[in-house]
């Protein structure tokens, strides 16, 4: 399901909303073909990831010239396009001047906010800086929501109030200005006009909870249906209640004992602490690391619950997809390429490189030796020295290598449709 809502809201977004991304996000979530940010994105036959709608419209894929296949819709990068910080589109205006096409360009006087990308729409549903109608429908179309109330005070459409009053300006005998009696005035107009706008709301809410009310009515329908068939079924195979019904059941469970058996679960605890998807976990005698899209890695005490965060490790520009440790060194690979070196018992971090040309799907390590998988690529570096030992490309049609795992001597690698197996 969250998938889906995922898709939906990246194919919902126009290509406006992209427009308003920060430029320096711009490079490691650009399509190849259309040069702009990913649209619903989605993974090729070979393994490269395009605008769906342009591998519609392109034949060879520009980086090995095969032939555009779509094959999955690409969740990860989605999701990461999703928390990209955007400006809202109340803060830019449209420029054209003559002999020219329409520019877009920011408006000093506009909205000042960014927001994730996921949450957009909402934002500017309610964004103060928005242009909205004069509810006395005057000629001024270009209004903000924030500057409604003062231009009600000046507005040529003001209805009069339906009171009429008399100021006595004579003799000083007045006792309220008439500047703030017109003040009151408009006041009480704003409230008026408001007044009718919340009744429409109200109205379309009370629609919207009947409509909640009558499927509450066919769930309930629907409950009572599956609990009349499950007492159908208790009826059919009773339970057994004599001493030897519950011995021949018992033997009977016996005997198929080996052919399933049921493991309950139950939960401990929650971690909580990170702000965006969790990609890796590793786990330790007395810690567990985690690493997230919000670019941390956190270490939690596993010695105590309820569980808590020991520390936060900041360090990485993109999210963190990988982890993997050597008694009391870890290393985290993330979306910007790069392998980080922590030392454990200080938290510190001791180095950090850039490993590939591409995010660094998975780590592991044996015999001192670090493994790193990206796309098509499998490297081998001296845990000491940090250099590199071997590279190992793969085969094009395979793609990315998202997953290692180590046994005994062997390095087992998870890429589309097979597994690499490489020994030492």
């Amino acid at each position: 399901m969250a998938e889906t809502n995922l898709h939906k809201s990246l194919s919902n977004s126009s290509q406006e909303d992209i427009i308003y991304v920060d430029e320096q996000y711009n490079s490691p979530f650009k399509c190849s073909i259309c040069r702009r940010i990913f649209r619903d994105p989605v993974i090729t036959q070979c393994g490269h990831t395009f605008c769906r709608k342009c591998t519609s419209s392109a034949i060879l894929c520009p980086y090995d010239q095969q032939v555009l296949q779509t094959f999955v819709s690409n969740y990860i990068v989605a999701e990461q396009i999703n928390t990209l910080l955007v400006w809202c589109k109340y803060a830019f205006k449209k420029n054209q001047k003559a002999g020219s096409d329409m520019k877009i360009e920011r408006d000093e006087h506009g909205c000042p906010v960014k927001i994730p990308l996921l949450r957009k729409k909402e934002h500017e549903d309610e964004c103060t800086y928005r242009l909205v109608p004069c509810p006395n429908g005057c000629p001024y179309s270009n209004l903000r929501q924030k500057d409604i109330y003062n231009h009600i005070h000046v507005c040529p459409n003001r209805q009069p109030s339906q009171f009429q009053f008399t100021i006595n300006t004579s003799n000083d005998q007045s006792q309220i200005p008439q500047q703030e009696l017109i003040s009151k005035i408009s006041q009480i107009d704003f409230l008026v006009n408001t007044c009718k706008q919340l009744t429409g709301t109200v109205a379309m809410m009370r629609n919207e909870i009947d409509t909640l009310k009558i499927n509450q009515e066919a769930l309930c329908s629907r409950n009572d249906l599956i609990l009349s068939e499950l007492m159908k079924t208790k009826q059919t195979s009773p339970i057994p209640t004599t001493i030897d019904e519950q011995e021949s059941v018992r033997n009977h469970d016996s005997d198929d004992e080996n052919e399933l058996s049921t493991v309950i679960l139950r939960c401990n605890g929650t971690f909580t602490g990170h702000s965006d998807t969790v990609w890796c976990l590793y786990a330790l005698d007395d810690v567990l690391l985690s690493g997230s899209s919000d670019k941390t890695v956190k270490v939690w005490n596993l010695r105590e619950t309820p569980y808590t965060n020991l520390v936060t490790l900041h360090g990485h520009e993109e999210g963190v997809l990988s982890l993997t440790v050597k008694e009391r060194t870890a290393f985290s690979g993330s979306v910007d390429k790069s392998i980080f070196v922590w030392n454990l018992n200080d938290y510190k971090k001791t180095a950090s490189f850039v490993a590939h040309t591409d995010p660094v799907c998975s780590l592991t390590q044996y015999d001192n030796h670090l493994y790193s998988s990206s796309n098509k690529c499998l490297k081998v570096w001296d845990m000491q020295t940090l250099k590199l030992i071997n590279e190992i490309q793969t085969d094009s049609r395979n793609g990315w290598l998202r997953i290692l795992m180590q046994r005994d001597k062997c390095i087992y690698a998870g890429c589309r449709r097979v597994i690499k197996v490489s020994c030492t």
